[in-house]
């Protein structure tokens, strides 16, 4: 049925993705939006926008959040990113690179879990969006936090005094 609602708004300018009233929810015009207004369309590096999948362990879940969260952090279309990633990952069954300032892996676990409770992605797609956000600036503030609390920068007086001086 998602299918269905996505491929006939892509083909159909005028269709609504299911779960909103007008058209500008639209997969369609959404991604109109991204590919005018987004912070990706700009990069020089297209790599960064997606994560080797050779590593693991909870730091490096909380280094792709922090880094899906920085590359996206000044964009203006963050939300409807984070909206057509959903709705196209929910129909697709597999989520890849950052969409919204999310990892593909938070995305995927807020899919399943909303599948192993019974529940359609596409109609709780708000509810889905609120928790990705939240756990993804969430996990961002302890590094925030250590960085703020690290001593100060010496590495000028360490270059400094490595430096070999002449014999007197």
């Amino acid at each position: 049925m998602l299918q269905n609602s996505v491929t006939s708004a892509a083909t159909n300018p005028n269709a609504t993705s299911r779960g909103h009233a007008n058209g500008d929810h639209s997969p369609r015009v959404l991604l109109d939006r991204i590919y005018r207004y987004g912070r990706c369309v700009e990069t020089r590096d297209p790599d960064a926008w997606y994560f080797r999948g050779d590593s693991c362990g909870k730091d490096f879940e909380l280094l792709q959040r922090s880094d899906a969260r920085s590359l996206c952090a000044d964009c203006s279309v963050r939300t409807e990113c984070l909206r057509v990633a959903l709705l196209q990952e929910a129909d697709a069954g597999s989520c890849w690179g950052v969409w919204g300032g999310t990892s593909a892996r938070d995305r995927a676990q807020a899919l399943n879990r909303a599948r192993r409770q019974g529940v359609d992605p596409a109609d709780i797609v708000d509810d889905l969006m609120a928790w990705l956000i939240w756990i993804t600036d969430w996990s961002a503030a302890p590094r925030r936090r250590q960085r703020r609390h690290r001593p100060p920068d010496t590495s000028g007086d360490r270059a400094e005094s490595t430096r070999q001086r002449p014999a007197a």
